[in-house]
């Protein structure tokens, strides 16, 4: 008589076990696709509009994009994402959701957390040309500290300029 079985053989499971499987392991599958799918989505967007400001400022010059960027109603606001621009030291040079932070130094503030970021921020643009950073800051859509993720590029030798979106 052969011995008893409780396990499967080795490297062969039953269908059931297969199915029960699928169904404990699928809803966290399911879930995580369209998420990163929004993500990527979301990081794509921002980029584009960062690409879309850098080519502007190429194509009319520093002095008239800053004009453009600067314009909550214009072109380079696409809902809770907007352009912003500083000097490497830190100084705002345009910011389409408050043009009323034009002129001042922000190269020391802290994100919700505390943590410094507008350094940061400069300081990835200036040493790998562009890139990605993460922090916490007040969403104008939603009148609430969220998650931003903002990508950053050096557009001139010394401005930076970004855009981010919310929901990280």
């Amino acid at each position: 008589m052969p011995p008893l079985r409780l396990l499967p053989r080795p490297g062969r499971l039953p269908r059931r076990a297969w199915l029960a499987a699928l169904l404990l392991l699928a809803p966290g599958r399911l879930a995580a696709a369209p998420e990163a799918e929004r993500e990527a989505r979301q990081r794509a967007e921002t980029e584009a509009l960062l690409r879309r400001a850098a080519a502007y400022m190429d194509q009319v010059g520093t002095e008239r994009a800053l004009a453009a960027f600067n314009d909550p109603q214009g072109a380079f606001v696409e809902g809770e994402r907007y352009v912003f621009c500083n000097g490497i030291d830190g100084t705002v040079l345009a910011h389409g959701f408050n043009p009323a932070l034009l002129g001042r130094n922000l190269a020391s503030l802290r994100d919700a957390r505390g943590q410094p970021f507008a350094a940061a921020l400069i300081r990835l643009a200036v040493t790998q040309g562009e890139g990605w950073m993460r922090y916490e800051w007040l969403n104008p859509a939603t009148r609430r500290n969220e998650v931003k993720d903002t990508f950053v590029m050096r557009l001139r030798e010394d401005i930076v300029c970004g855009t981010g979106h919310y929901g990280g």
